[in-house]
């Protein structure tokens, strides 16, 4: 897992390029890499309960090469875990939930399904932020808008039940 070049097609890597660069440079880039919009997607599309499926109405691609993908191994991995553990978008109990995120990563099959979830959150992530950046028109819009996402964020942390999951899931197993 997170050992090959990732893929963003369709509308998702033109979105994905404007957030990380733009090829006039009119515009300001969000991010500096196409990584970075790829994780900052999963966990914004997570927090925000955004999922989307591959769209290639548009004809577009982007690749992030297996060395950044590698070299961005952990954080991935972390971030993909934590999806995996919190998503309750299904039935699974939490120790099968336990199991998509710590034991089923030998597991061809299951790991193809929790891609296709954690995919889901980064499309979703991705038109997030897009949404939030597409009528930035100065840097100083761009600066605004990457505040108020990152106060809310902040907010949302301060206030979310995310650390009570995690002490159920914890205390469930003790």
């Amino acid at each position: 897992m997170f050992e090959k070049d990732l893929r963003i097609r369709g509308k998702h890597a033109a979105y994905a390029k404007q957030l990380a660069y733009h090829a006039e440079n009119t515009r300001f880039p969000v991010f500096k890499r196409i990584i970075d919009v790829y994780m900052i997607g999963a966990i914004m599309g997570f927090l925000n309960g955004r999922r989307a499926t591959e769209d290639t109405s548009v004809k577009d691609e982007v690749s992030i090469l297996a060395s950044t993908v590698v070299a961005e191994r952990d954080r991935l991995q972390f971030i993909y875990r934590l999806i995996m553990l919190l998503d309750s978008s299904t039935d699974l109990k939490i120790e099968e939930r336990i199991n998509r995120a710590f034991r089923s990563d030998s597991d061809e099959q299951a790991v193809t399904e929790n891609m296709k979830l954690f995919d889901a959150y980064v499309c979703g992530g991705i038109e997030f932020l897009y949404e939030k950046f597409q009528d930035c028109t100065t840097n100083d819009d761009y600066i605004e808008k990457m505040y108020e996402i990152v106060e809310r964020f902040k907010h949302d942390l301060e206030n979310n039940t995310y650390d009570d999951a995690i002490r159920q899931i914890i205390d469930s197993r003790l």
